[in-house]
């Protein structure tokens, strides 16, 4: 095997730079539904498309953020995620996994590089990659990477900036920050017209702005 109680409140961060979705969902652990979400969101101005930044309050809801993504991907998708240890990373992926309808559990590769999980129903496969314990050159050629990232599967790539270089140009790129025990920021960037298109996808659908 190679291997979002009584109502949402938002708030706008101050970074002009970045088109920013902050989840204030303390009380309750869920997203709103897209229909509903341009009465419970307040956004900043929409200056770069391609990045959408927000917190979420605990891993479920990452879980649920990713599978959301997930929805949208049709196959030949590469998600880069980057974060200290810790950062939910690995969360992030087996959300993708939920929204992919995979019911195997879905773990860390850190020690066998490369795990690939089969899609029921049709949905491509998802391969989960981790970068961490690479080190040379060698060992990065020696995974056979472009087979994966020029496939129809879904690669999740995590530790993608240990060599960004072997990554196709056009890319999901989603760094993931601690904000505390619990929440995390994240902070999506979308490289590339195609990326660009799923991000809308998603914010719509996830946030309907």
């Amino acid at each position: 095997m190679r291997q979002l109680p009584r109502h949402h409140r938002s708030r706008a961060l101050r970074n002009p730079e970045r088109h920013v979705v902050l989840l204030d969902t303390e009380r309750q652990d869920h997203l709103p539904d897209a229909t509903t979400a341009d009465r419970s969101f307040v956004v900043s101005p929409i200056l770069r498309p391609n990045t959408l930044d927000f917190i979420s309050h605990s891993p479920q809801q990452t879980r649920r953020l990713a599978a959301r993504l997930a929805e949208l991907l049709q196959g030949g998708e590469t998600i880069c995620l980057s974060g200290k240890l810790g950062a939910g990373k690995t969360t992030f992926v087996q959300g993708l996994g939920e929204g992919l309808g995979i019911d195997e559990p879905i773990i860390s590769p850190t020690f066998t590089l490369i795990r690939e999980y089969v899609s029921p129903q049709g949905r491509p496969p998802l391969y989960h990659i981790d970068f961490y314990r690479l080190e040379t050159t060698q060992d990065f050629q020696s995974l056979g990477l472009d087979e994966y990232f020029y496939g129809d599967g879904i690669c999740a790539v995590e530790w993608p900036e240990r060599a960004p270089s072997l990554l196709p140009e056009e890319r999901l790129w989603i760094d993931m920050f601690f904000v505390d025990d619990m929440k995390r920021e994240l902070l999506i960037r979308a490289e590339g017209q195609r990326y660009e298109e799923l991000l809308a996808a998603f914010r719509k659908r996830t946030f309907g702005v």
